[in-house]
């Protein structure tokens, strides 16, 4: 569902989209036999160009309502879950990563970026796995790399591999995982905490 400003009806922009009934799911509705198995994580993958959130509203405040979780999910709860709580419970189970690409104006707007990056990064994930890719051609090699460089594989080769399969969009793709540490690395909790402090330091600069 969109949420639309009076003076955006019928332009085609909004002001964010239901992407907390998505990490509602991925929170509360899915299964992850490997997980349960011995703790292997799962990737969970956003596609969006618009807010995070309706209306620049707190996502540590607002969410996914008990009317709408019972009207989609038909679960029974007796306050919201916030969309950073549907978050942090993904995160729990799954690798994050949030895809954006950039054919729209929203797609080119780096506020909403940030905006994703804080999320992520406020909810315990890292803030690096929002990824900007140009065309929507490099949404399924930007996830491929992904998985791969989380596993520790070496980009050039997986590059090689899928342009050997005639995949297109390699180019925005590669640029856009490039930063990626493998979970297996020492440096990943390093990673996200220097993620974290740049993305606070950005934001204490652009308040002054």
């Amino acid at each position: 569902g969109r949420s639309r400003s009076r003076s955006q009806k019928g332009q085609g922009a909004n002001r964010g989209e239901a992407y907390h009934l998505s990490f509602y799911a991925a929170a509360f509705h899915t299964r992850l036999e490997p997980y349960e198995r011995d703790g292997t994580k799962g990737f969970f993958f956003m596609i969006g160009d618009e807010q995070p959130y309706y209306d620049a509203q707190d996502p540590a405040i607002y969410g996914t309502t008990s009317a709408t979780a019972q009207a989609v999910f038909g679960d029974v709860i007796q306050e919201a879950v916030t969309m950073r709580t549907s978050v942090q419970k993904t995160l729990d189970r799954y690798h994050v990563f949030v895809i954006r690409p950039g054919h729209t104006s929203n797609g080119k707007d780096t506020s909403i970026t940030r905006m994703w990056q804080k999320l992520l990064g406020d909810a315990g994930g890292n803030p690096q796995h929002v990824l900007e890719i140009e065309e929507t051609d490099a949404i399924v090699p930007t996830m491929a790399l992904a998985v791969g460089r989380m596993h520790g594989e070496e980009p050039d080769e997986l590059v090689d591999v899928l342009r050997s399969k005639g995949v297109k969009g390699l180019a925005s793709a590669a640029t856009a995982t490039k930063d990626i540490v493998p979970f297996g690395a020492g440096g990943v909790t390093t990673a996200v905490g220097r993620a974290n402090r740049q993305l606070q330091t950005a934001g204490a600069r652009r308040r002054r």
